[in-house]
């Protein structure tokens, strides 16, 4: 049986075997869909700005890839706790690959660190860092060591920069190794 509806049809359920072809906008309250979703064309989600969450599981984790919507926070493998983006692992097999197949002779896969001031560059600015974290025998984090690299001089055509390689030694912080314009 074919059924063609126009203007307003209100029903308390439908059983639909077959295609359902939507021509318009469809404000549906609850969605469960059984088996394969295909979408053709963009996807919105929380576009009002709600404090709802948007979670995808897969079979080894309820939260594969978590949108907490009230932090501002994304999550991959778990709850992100800090941080805009927050990655999970269990085992010591590689978190993050970043893999590229191109053959030319140009650098890729690249890793950028960009710090873009909304104002301008002043000298001094730490530029990026990266962290090397671990939990001592009382259960304290503990940066263990530090790579950053700082904008020493932001004048256009002088501009310096410098590297710096700080550990823990004790309980203070070592500056070990550095290149700088010198």
């Amino acid at each position: 049986v074919d059924l063609d509806l126009t203007g307003t049809t209100t029903m308390a359920a439908a059983n639909i075997s077959g295609d359902l072809d939507v021509d318009g906008t469809t404000n549906l309250d609850v969605v469960d869909i059984d088996g394969a979703l295909t979408q053709d064309g963009g996807a919105v989600f929380n576009e009002s700005g709600a404090d709802v969450d948007f979670r995808v599981e897969s079979s080894g984790s309820e939260n594969m890839l978590l949108v907490d919507a009230g932090n501002n926070r994304v999550g991959i493998g778990g709850t992100p706790t800090a941080g805009t983006f927050h990655i999970f692992g269990t085992s010591t097999t590689d978190q993050v690959i970043i893999e590229n197949t191109n053959t030319g002779a140009g650098s890729a896969p690249d890793l950028v660190l960009f710090r873009k001031s909304t104002s301008s560059a002043a000298d001094n600015d730490v530029l990026g860092r990266l962290d090397f974290r671990g939990l001592n025998d009382a259960n304290e984090e503990i940066n263990y060591a530090t790579i950053f690299s700082t904008l020493v001089d932001a004048t256009d055509g002088t501009e310096n920069g410098k590297l710096t390689i700080q550990q823990r030694i004790g309980s203070s912080y070592v500056e070990t190794f550095t290149l700088d314009e010198n």
